[in-house]
């Protein structure tokens, strides 16, 4: 699983946005989001730290955002993490179910996040619209 996220992924219907994805270290990724700027004609950067759970044989990616060049997590008057489902259909295709906006709930523990994932994981209305990458070549 790692190994086939390494690499530049970009949207399937915008190519000015794209993600290269790295190793951070053995359970982590560094994933730096570009997006292009069409007023200053170049790409703005966001840097991302994720990692993947596995429940009940469903990945979940897990990614907050941190400050540019370096380690810190973005200071915000609450953290915000970006949960999805992942699925990797093939070496060339992800796709990225995000949790739904409507989930209210907060968790102090992750223990407690999985169980409830867990408990409403097979909902068809726990997701918002799907996003496919595509590996660039």
């Amino acid at each position: 699983m790692i190994k086939s996220l390494v690499g530049k992924w970009y949207r399937a219907e915008d190519k000015q946005l794209f993600y290269l994805i790295e190793k951070a270290d053995k359970h982590n990724y560094r994933i730096i989001e570009h997006a292009y700027n069409e007023k200053t004609e170049s790409y703005d950067l966001s840097i991302y730290k994720g990692f993947i759970t596995e429940l009940k044989g469903v990945y979940f990616l897990n990614i907050s955002q941190y400050k540019a060049n370096t380690n810190e997590i973005l200071v915000q008057e609450r953290p915000t993490y970006y949960l999805y489902k992942l699925k990797v259909t093939d070496e060339k295709i992800i796709q990225l179910f995000p949790l739904s906006n409507y989930i209210r709930e907060v968790f102090s523990k992750s223990e407690e996040l999985k169980k409830f994932i867990s408990q409403n994981m097979h909902l068809s209305f726990f997701y918002g619209e799907e996003e496919t990458l595509l590996r660039s070549e």
